[in-house]
C-alpha cells in the first residue's frame, strides 16, 4: 500500500500514487494502521478500498475475500438493473443469479441488451445446416 502510492519506480505506481491515490497520514504508523483495521483481518482475506478512486483511509478500506477484491477493480464492468431492485452487479454475478452461462450474459450485455433481457431470455439453439 505504501509503496504503491509513494514509489514512482514501481510498476504499480501509475495505478495508485500516479493517479493521486494516497495513504492517510495516520497509517504511516503501523501501530495506528493496526488499531484502525486490524480487528477485521482473518486468514484468507485481503485489504481493499471500497472506492477505487479514493485514498487509503479507515472509512474507505476493509478486509474482503480475494474474489470480492477482484470484482472491485477499476476495469470491472458493472451493469445496473432498473427492474431487479436497482442491483449493480458484474456479468458473472448476474449469470450466477440467473443460472445463465457467464460468457453469454457478458456478450449480451456488451451488445446492448438490458440486464433483464440478458439474464431472462433463454438460450436459443442454433439451427444446424443440412449438407
Amino acid at each position: 500500500m505504501l509503496a504503491r502510492c509513494n514509489r514512482p519506480t514501481l510498476p504499480e505506481y501509475p495505478y495508485y500514487g500516479g493517479r493521486g491515490i494516497a495513504v492517510c497520514e495516520r497509517w504511516l504508523s503501523f501501530r495506528a494502521f493496526c488499531e484502525d483495521v486490524g480487528d477485521g483481518w482473518r486468514d484468507g482475506l485481503v485489504f481493499d478500498r471500497r472506492d477505487n478512486n479514493g485514498n487509503y483511509t479507515k472509512e474507505n478500506c476493509h478486509w474482503v475475500t480475494p474474489l470480492r477484491s477482484v470484482l472491485n477493480r477499476s476495469n470491472t464492468l458493472i451493469w445496473e438493473s432498473s427492474e431487479v431492485r436497482g442491483l449493480k452487479l458484474t456479468a458473472r454475478e448476474w449469470s450466477c443469479l440467473s443460472l445463465q452461462i457467464p460468457r453469454l450474459v457478458l456478450s449480451r450485455l456488451r451488445h446492448g441488451w438490458t440486464v433483464e433481457e440478458a439474464i431472462m431470455r433463454p438460450l436459443q439453439p442454433r439451427a444446424r445446416s443440412v449438407q
